[in-house]
């Protein structure tokens, strides 16, 4: 991918929701309580698979950590949190294939993905409440 392709597919993740409860919903058949839990797992599971991966890259352990950005980007998949699987996925191929410079800047996108997932992944309350 060349730089100006690579800068389009941020600009396209930027603009995409970071996470869409009412799609999430509708998936799970208004299943409020199971949205709710699922959305948690991601939040709390979060920082320790974020440290984890981290120290995996800075010691040069590429297979162990594709492994777990394949599987934390599973999780974003199922909750519909796209862009973080987005670099999640773009972080996996290039522990395949690429450099650690490109690693250090799509850990630099995994953590402000994620953050923009936590601020809009509030879960609503039910109008029953």
């Amino acid at each position: 991918m060349t730089g100006h392709q690579e800068n389009s597919s941020e600009n396209r993740e930027s603009l995409a929701p970071a996470f869409d409860y009412e799609a999430l919903l509708e998936r799970l058949n208004g299943q409020h309580l199971l949205v709710s839990e699922l959305v948690s797992l991601a939040a709390e599971n979060f920082p320790p698979d974020y440290l984890s991966l981290k120290q995996a890259i800075a010691n040069r352990e590429h297979s162990a950590a594709a492994n777990l950005a394949h599987r934390m980007k599973g999780r974003y998949l199922m909750i519909g949190g796209m862009p973080t699987a987005h670099v999640l996925e773009q972080l996996e191929e290039a522990l395949v294939r690429s450099g650690q410079q490109i690693l250090d800047r799509l850990m630099e996108r995994l953590d402000e993905e994620h953050h923009r997932f936590l601020q809009v992944a509030q879960v609503p309350r039910s109008e029953s409440s």
